[in-house]
C-alpha cells in the first residue's frame, strides 16, 4: 500500500492509504482507498493488549490491524502491471482535493510524508519490516 502520512510524525495514524491488490481473476488490480483508525501499542501478535485510536467518535475503533476501506473511493487506476516475479506496478490518481474527511488534501507546492508497505503475498496482511517513509519536496 501507499499512503499520504500524518505530517508531524510521519506515522500510519490518521494515514490516508490506497491499496492495490489482485482482482478476482489474478491477473488485474483493484485500487481500494482507505484510512487508518488505530494503532497498535505495542504489536502483540502472539497475543498482549491492543490500544486502539480514532479520530473521529463515528467511525469507533477497528479491532483489527488493517486500514478501514472508504465510503468514498476516490482513486482510478490509470495502468497496471503484474511481472512473472510477483511484483505489481501501477499507476494511480486522485483529486488533490477530494471532500473527503477521510482523504489528506495535497497542497501544490507543500512537501508531502509519504508512508509505504507491501505484505509478503497476494491478499492483504500484516507488512512486518517491509515498509518505510520519506518526504516529497516540490
Amino acid at each position: 500500500g501507499l499512503g499520504i502520512g500524518e505530517w508531524t510524525s510521519g506515522s500510519m495514524i490518521g494515514a490516508d492509504i490506497v491499496t492495490a491488490e489482485p482482482d478476482n481473476t489474478g491477473r488485474g488490480v483493484v485500487l481500494k482507498d482507505r484510512f487508518v483508525n488505530w494503532q497498535s501499542f505495542p504489536f502483540a501478535p502472539y497475543g498482549g493488549s491492543f490500544h486502539y485510536y480514532a479520530k473521529d467518535k463515528d467511525i469507533g475503533t477497528d479491532p483489527s490491524l488493517f486500514p478501514v476501506v472508504d465510503d468514498q473511493q476516490d482513486w482510478s487506476l490509470d495502468d497496471a502491471t503484474l511481472s512473472e516475479d510477483g511484483c505489481t506496478s501501477v499507476v494511480m490518481r486522485r483529486k488533490l482535493d477530494t471532500g473527503d474527511r477521510f482523504d489528506r488534501v495535497l497542497v501544490p507546492g507543500e512537501p508531502v510524508r509519504i508512508i509505504w508497505a507491501h505484505g509478503e503475498g497476494t491478499v492483504l496482511a500484516y507488512h512486518s519490516a517491509n515498509r518505510g517513509a520519506t518526504v516529497l519536496y516540490p
